[in-house]
């Protein structure tokens, strides 16, 4: 680094006596060393049109036919069945007046009838809008008012409909709605089945439009990215080709509906003509059965979020030897979490990739060396994002607009010319977020701006420091702060709020101690009105979803101001790892099972005191935190507890009393009521 700010220093030097009447942040840190390794913002991209995202599933149809495509607890489809039943529901939709470039809204969770959903909406040339049962149904509303669907599937196995949902869907003008039965044998028995299963052959561009994804939005309402066919077939074949991923390879869907992830779970093992594994409700419960789920089925595949790479460090002391490729997306990835996922997965090559949903799919990856250390990245915790892939550029731009230097802080843009349309219904953020490359000022050459800052390393690859604005990832999942304070804002008892998001120490699954980001409510309530901290997080589970539900809550007499008048974020008072929005009264622990609990959740909070009565999703707790809680009860006493026990037994007493009932009738498992639509939050 220091050779390189003399040679900058150098370079620097050198431009000023050539030319000195330019200012400073005029002249470039791009030395000639470093325009060898550096982006080239000038160089020309390839936008080669791979094909329609349906149709490289069909050209594997055609190979091989009886292959398995797609597999579940209860049977398997092969390639020939999928294709077949996927055209007969694209011939059923299209006769239902489902046209070219509509949007069809499917209502569903992770299942083999998902992946037919998908295949028969792209077939008829529509686009698909993901709706999650588990999210809450006024947020469902608001991704319904953006998308306009033409057209509603709802998949039976992800449950019943709320009634402010059904309620929405009888104002729209649909033009059909369907449900999809699970299981082979109910398809022949539904309303398609008479249909033609001939492809349709309806022609397909790069630009039209695939699926639109749904992220949280900075003005206090949700956005939704219209995205196209073309980067997602863009990325398959380089995907296939620098990972050798394959045919033989088994890939398993354990990712959640809102990701992008979701699509690479999905879309590259049909692109390859390898099997997909959908796990069941009941392998999702609990991550000791999701590990054990991952080993019987010999899955050698899988695109996480370093949120759930963490989860897997908990399953168990057995190991996953049967991965060989784990890439991880969605969030920062830290040193950290390498040396975990190693010793749950010592025989996988692991990938860092780097994407945002306006760009559809990763754009940067870097390949994580076999044996890391904090130290082997010169200090740093986290994993660079790296570099571009195929016909992508990961540019970092100072603020007068020039190409970063190596070290200098610049804000990141991707270039490419496989990047999503734009915003559903907003031109104007369109314009704002893509912009025209200013080096080759060419109206089809893009930039993405990503508001976030980075560096570049002295090889190339790009170092991730920071956002601009004020957005975060919250367990791989994208909040703007400016929507949780809006909503938080509508409860009638709040006068003012500002929310943050603070990094909190906490044990992970092994003595080291990690960060975790976490959301903090700063509030000043109305004085004519009574406000519970509790009622607050019922208001915003009703509305937003979990993740986006602050962890901690601190009311305030009135919020510090900017000398204009704004809120002052830096001044806030600091949010302490201490007892926020748990019981009013603290009860210490009664007896040695209660101590030792509270030492838990002490631990695995971060959190220095914890009561009998204290809550522990009330103390900052989430179902991923739970898993851990559980690992160590289970060491520390011998007894496996579900997430549903964590549920219905939030607090120390409570759960003190479910083990102890187990302890002394000789049990080592929490059984619990089963709910068929409970399972790890991911």
């Amino acid at each position: 680094r220091i050779a390189a700010l003399l040679e900058q220093m150098d370079y620097l030097l050198s431009q000023v006596v050539e030319d000195p009447k330019k200012t400073l942040n005029q002249y470039s840190l791009v030395t000639p060393s470093a325009q060898k390794i550096l982006p080239d913002p000038t160089e020309p991209l390839d936008d080669t049109w791979e094909g329609a995202i349906h149709d490289l599933f069909s050209r594997q149809a055609k190979r091989a036919p009886d292959r398995v495509a797609v597999t579940d607890p209860n049977e398997a489809w092969t390639y020939r069945e999928l294709d077949a039943i996927s055209n007969q529901l694209a011939n059923y939709l299209l006769q239902h007046g489902i046209q070219p470039k509509d949007v069809v809204a499917i209502y569903a969770h992770r299942s083999s009838a998902l992946v037919l959903a998908l295949l028969g909406i792209l077939k008829v040339g529509g686009a698909f809008a993901i709706l999650d049962p588990a999210y809450p149904a006024s947020r469902l509303v608001s991704y319904l008012r953006i998308a306009r669907p033409r057209a509603w599937v709802h998949i039976e196995g992800a449950g019943e409909l709320s009634q402010e949902l059904r309620d929405y869907l009888t104002g729209l003008d649909l033009s059909c709605r369907l449900t999809l039965p699970n299981g082979k044998a109910s398809f022949e028995r539904s309303p398609w089945q008479d249909y033609s299963s001939r492809d349709l052959g309806l022609p397909i561009q790069a630009d039209d439009p695939a699926y639109i994804a749904f992220t949280s939005g900075s003005t206090g309402k949700p956005k939704g990215v219209l995205c196209g066919h073309g980067p997602v077939t863009h990325f398959l074949p380089w995907h296939e080709k620098t990972f050798d991923v394959r045919a033989s390879d088994c890939f398993g869907l354990v990712s959640g509906l809102s990701y992008s992830l979701l699509h690479r779970d999905i879309f590259t093992p049909l692109f390859l003509g390898a099997t997909l594994y959908v796990p069941g409700l009941n392998d999702m419960e609990s991550p000791e059965r999701l590990g054990n789920w991952l080993r019987q089925t010999g899955i050698t595949v899988l695109h996480l979020t370093p949120a759930l790479g963490q989860l897997l460090q908990t399953v168990s002391e057995r190991t996953l030897p049967s991965l060989r490729r784990v890439f991880f997306a969605g969030d920062v990835l830290t040193a950290h979490d390498m040396t975990m996922i190693r010793k749950s997965a010592p025989n996988a090559k692991v990938l860092n990739f780097y994407g945002a949903t306006e760009t559809q799919r990763a754009v940067g990856y870097y390949e994580v060396p076999e044996h890391i250390a904090t130290q082997a990245l010169g200090g740093k915790q986290a994993i660079p994002s790296g570099r571009g892939i195929k016909d992508v550029q990961l540019l970092l731009l100072s603020a007068s607009g020039q190409l970063a230097g190596i070290g200098e802080l610049g804000e990141l843009y991707v270039r490419s010319p496989h990047l999503a349309t734009g915003y559903v219904g907003d031109d104007e953020l369109t314009q704002q977020k893509f912009v025209v490359n200013p080096f080759t000022k060419k109206s089809g050459d893009r930039l993405f701006r990503t508001g976030e800052l980075g560096r570049y390393l002295p090889d190339g690859n790009v170092e991730w420091v920071g956002r601009k604005d004020r957005r975060v990832n919250i367990r791989g999942f994208r909040v703007e702060l400016g929507e949780v304070e809006s909503v938080l804002n509508q409860h009638p008892a709040v006068k003012v709020v500002a929310v943050i998001a603070k990094d909190f120490l906490v044990e992970g699954p092994s003595p080291t101690s990690s960060n975790e980001l976490r959301l903090v409510a700063y509030v000043v309530p109305d004085l004519d009105r009574p406000l519970s901290i509790d009622e607050l997080r019922s208001f915003l589970r009703a509305i937003l979803p979990d993740y986006m539900v602050p962890s901690h809550f601190l009311i305030l007499g009135r919020l510090p101001l900017t000398p204009n008048g704004k809120v002052d974020y830096e001044a806030l008072p600091a949010a302490e790892q201490s007892r926020m929005g748990p019981t009013e009264w603290f009860v210490a622990p009664r007896n040695d099972l209660e101590a030792n609990l509270c030492k838990i959740f002490s631990q695995v909070l971060g959190i220095e005191q914890v009561g009998v009565n204290d809550n522990f999703f009330r103390l900052g707790g989430h179902s991923l935190l739970a898993a851990q809680a559980a690992s160590r009860i289970k060491e520390a006493f011998g007894v496996a507890l579900e997430l549903r026990t964590f549920l219905e037994s939030p607090t120390v007493a409570e759960l003190a009393r479910q083990i102890g009932a187990l302890l002394s009738a000789g049990q080592t498992t929490a059984q619990s009521a089963k709910d068929e639509r409970e399972e790890i939050e991911i």
